[in-house]
């Protein structure tokens, strides 16, 4: 089980806000429904009031996006909203009784997205928004999610589209392809320090996949005058390293709206997964697509250490 070291702060006198303890929580929290428990008892065994505590589950729950996390809590926020509990006394997730009725159903609702179930997402998010209208533009960011989820999947990306290497010759994703069964990209940006740092281990997803007819490839999204000589003083290896073509923008194409990002590619253009490059998925969805052959050692490639400076 956890240690509740990382929400000892919630009861300091400079208390951090929900939307930051919950992020803080699901940045170093083990990933499970009984761990999640566990950070609520601990909080309940420090005096936080109840509303405060199952407001936090509720929030961390949906930063960590795990379905069946996201179920049982909603089934636990249940049970908590009979209890007609008082609000107004103290800083909570919850509002009102409208909100926090409405939270299970918020919680089904992105159960429902990260199981790609557009008819249960939006049987959910309806409901929630029906409970408590003033949560309409919260909901609606999960709306707008699950909108460019189902309009990737009808995208078809252009593989014969030329780009710009680290050497500054032209090549398309076709020829990246090669005899491949898809593509990663990773979208970065030399002025993004959480990119930098993913880099390496970007590299190492590579290895992992060597002969397993996977390609790599990074895009820098905003590529400018030095971007050329930056990749080029690069010592990471494995990968094929490109900057976006500002005329037929692959970002934009793709609705890449934070970075790090990755997607797969397959052959025929179509997207087999879209979001950050260590969600767990991407290495599920890679494992279906690759040559069934064990994997290279990641210490098959070298990973340099890598600086913005």
């Amino acid at each position: 089980m956890i240690s509740a070291w990382a929400v000892l702060p919630a009861v300091d006198s400079d208390t951090p806000s929900v939307e930051q303890l919950a992020q803080q929580l699901a940045d170093n929290t083990p990933k499970t429904h009984a761990d999640l428990r566990t950070v609520a008892n601990a909080l309940y065994a420090k005096g936080l009031a109840p509303l405060q505590v199952e407001g936090l589950v509720a929030a961390v729950a949906i930063e960590i996006r795990d379905p069946d996390m996201l179920e049982a809590v909603a089934l636990e926020l249940e049970t908590f909203s009979t209890t007609q509990p008082t609000f107004g006394t103290v800083e909570s997730w919850f509002k009102d009784q409208q909100d926090l009725e409405a939270t299970p159903h918020l919680l089904r609702a992105v159960a429902a997205l990260e199981r790609k179930d557009s008819e249960a997402f939006e049987s959910e998010i309806k409901q929630a928004f029906w409970i408590s209208p003033r949560g309409g533009e919260f909901f609606g960011e999960f709306v707008t999610k699950e909108r460019e989820r189902q309009a990737r999947a009808n995208l078809r990306l252009p593989l014969d589209t030329p780009f710009t290497d680290a050497s500054g010759s032209q090549i398309t994703l076709r020829q990246i392809l090669g005899d491949n069964q898809a593509i990663v990209l990773e979208f970065w940006a030399e002025w993004c320090g959480a990119c930098i740092s993913q880099l390496p281990e970007f590299v190492k997803m590579a290895g992992r996949f060597a002969d397993r007819e996977i390609a790599f490839a990074t895009v820098n999204i905003e590529p400018d005058a030095t971007s050329a000589t930056f990749l080029q003083s690069r010592t990471l290896r494995g990968l094929t390293w490109l900057l976006d073509n500002e005329n037929a923008s692959l970002a934009k194409l793709l609705g890449v709206e934070a970075i790090p990002s990755a997607v797969v590619v397959d052959r025929d253009g179509r997207i087999l997964h879209f979001g950050h490059p260590t969600d767990p998925k991407i290495l599920t969805v890679l494992e279906l697509n690759a040559k069934a052959t064990p994997p290279v050692e990641d210490a098959f490639y070298e990973v340099a250490s890598i600086s913005v400076e």
